[in-house]
């Protein structure tokens, strides 16, 4: 698995359909600038062994300790306030696409296995996905990892068809609300 997603695509295809769906909010996310990053290869094998051995536990939940782990060879240290850092790392492991951490910053993997349920070795991911949702894009991901990061959380019903829930790319009026409070305050940077 390795890296296929290039700055021109965030540029031209991922930041507009983020665009697109927070539209519904009147929130506009601003590319503040796209750099590849040094990561500490000492323990890189060791990180990717890891992440990809994951599974979901029987509650559903992914393993904590695989995005600490990630988090441990990134240069979260050259990191900017106010800004979202977003990281592209090839994969995610035991059916994540995306997760947003503390301090505003977001992993996404360009490669999973969450279409099939990880019953199928991880495949490219989709860039973009026209509506009505199907099986879910990088985009997709970026813009629900973000409303993250604006406060918003899963809905009860994770079935829902909302972009904080399990598909869809609906906010409702509160989650809107919510989001434009906080959105004035930050701005984006990918990785």
């Amino acid at each position: 698995m390795s890296s296929w997603i290039t700055p021109k695509m965030i540029e031209e295809k991922v930041l507009p359909e983020v665009n697109r769906i927070w539209s519904q909010a009147n929130v506009e996310w601003i590319l503040d600038g796209i750099q590849d990053c040094p990561i500490n290869d000492t323990h890189r094998d060791e990180v990717i062994s890891y992440v990809l051995a994951t599974k979901r536990d029987s509650e559903g939940h992914g393993d904590p300790e695989r995005i600490q782990k990630y988090l441990s060879i990134l240069p979260i240290d050259r990191e900017e306030e106010r800004v979202v850092n977003i990281y592209a790392v090839p994969y995610l492991g035991g059916t994540s696409q995306g997760n947003a951490c503390k301090g505003a910053r977001i992993l996404i993997g360009e490669w999973t296995d969450k279409p099939s349920g990880g019953n199928l070795p991880p495949q490219k991911c989709l860039l973009v996905e026209p509506e009505p949702f199907a099986k879910g894009s990088f985009g997709r991901t970026m813009a629900h990892e973000l409303g993250h990061i604006l406060g918003l959380s899963h809905p009860k019903e994770r079935a829902t068809p909302q972009l904080m829930g399990s598909g869809g790319y609906i906010l409702t009026e509160e989650q809107k609300d919510t989001a434009r409070k906080k959105a004035h305050k930050i701005t984006v940077k990918q990785k």
